[in-house]
C-alpha cells in the first residue's frame, strides 16, 4: 500500500488512529533506519501492532509491517511525501528481506 500526497496521508492517519475499531491498539516501531536517497530521506522501520479487544481472552497480536516513509525538505522544513506499507506474509517476507539486504550489504 502506498499513500502519497497531503490528502492521502491525512486520510491514512485519520483512519489509523481514529474510530472505535482502533481503541486499545498499540504500534511498536523498530529499528529505525535513516537513509538519503537523492533529495529524499527515507525512514525504514518494522512495525508490529497489538490490540486489546475485550472481552478477554482474545488475540492481542495484530500484524507485522515493513514501512518506508519518504521525506523531502521544503521551505517549512522536512515533510513526509509518501508512506509505503508492506504487510509481512508468507509470500512477502522473502522479498522484503532481499530489498533490505541489497541496500545494506
Amino acid at each position: 500500500m502506498t499513500f502519497g500526497g497531503r490528502a492521502a496521508l491525512r486520510d491514512f492517519a485519520a483512519k489509523a488512529i481514529g474510530g472505535p475499531e482502533t481503541r486499545g491498539r498499540m504500534h511498536l516501531n523498530f529499528p529505525l533506519f535513516f537513509e538519503r536517497r537523492g533529495a529524499h530521506v527515507v525512514l525504514t522501520s518494522y512495525l508490529s501492532s497489538a490490540q486489546w479487544r475485550p472481552p478477554a481472552p482474545q488475540q492481542a497480536f495484530g500484524s507485522i509491517r515493513h514501512i518506508e516513509d519518504h521525506f523531502v525538505k521544503t521551505p517549512d522544513g522536512w515533510r513526509m511525501k509518501e508512506r509505503v506499507i508492506a504487510l509481512w506474509t508468507t509470500e512477502t517476507v522473502a522479498e522484503i528481506a532481499d530489498q533490505r539486504t541489497q541496500r545494506d550489504p
